[in-house]
């Protein structure tokens, strides 16, 4: 997404019988700190308001998935998302 930058570490480890399991840490921060953030497509989802905080959040997540075939892979997955000092000030 547009004015986004963030840190993405994930280990992940086969279980057998097509079956993983992953773990993985999230951050994100404003690239510009006068400029909302956006949505994939590009939509303003949070104004800048008077905020000058880059920190928008960090989340962490959990995934188990299961490669049936050669083409499909069914995943579900866990995450929490802990809002950082920019979605704090701006409500």
């Amino acid at each position: 997404p547009t004015n986004i930058v963030s840190l993405n570490p994930r280990i992940s480890t086969p279980l057998g019988k097509g079956w993983s399991a992953s773990i993985a840490a999230m951050a994100y921060w404003r690239y510009t700190a006068g400029d909302g953030v956006y949505d994939i497509p590009g939509n303003l989802i949070r104004a800048p308001g008077t905020s000058h905080a880059r920190f928008i959040g960090k989340e962490a997540e959990a995934t188990l998935a299961w490669q049936t075939t050669a083409e499909l892979e069914l995943s579900a997955s866990l995450s929490v998302f802990s809002p950082g000092t920019f979605i704090r000030q701006t409500g």
